[in-house]
């Protein structure tokens, strides 16, 4: 019966302390700037496919239902991992 006991035991703390770490991720917000609006044929829908681009030339894409309409310079602010 100990034995039952003190596995259970090591099986919550291992699940407690499993929870417990985390990973944390360090990530800054930057500007990115909208420079290109695509149509795109994804899934049975039609999608755009917006492209971004920081001030660290790192290019991003989005998708957007049709019904949403941005513009070409359009300015967001997204997270880039350190």
């Amino acid at each position: 019966m100990r034995k039952l006991i003190k596995s259970a035991y090591a099986i919550i703390a291992t699940g407690l302390v499993g929870c417990g770490v985390s990973g944390e991720i360090q990530a800054d917000f930057v500007s990115a700037q909208l420079i290109k609006v695509d149509t795109v044929y994804r899934h049975p829908a039609r999608e755009k496919l917006l492209t971004w681009r920081c001030q660290n030339k790192v290019t991003f894409v989005s998708y957007v239902p049709m019904s949403l309409n941005y513009s070409v310079g359009t300015h967001y602010s997204v997270l880039l991992t350190k």
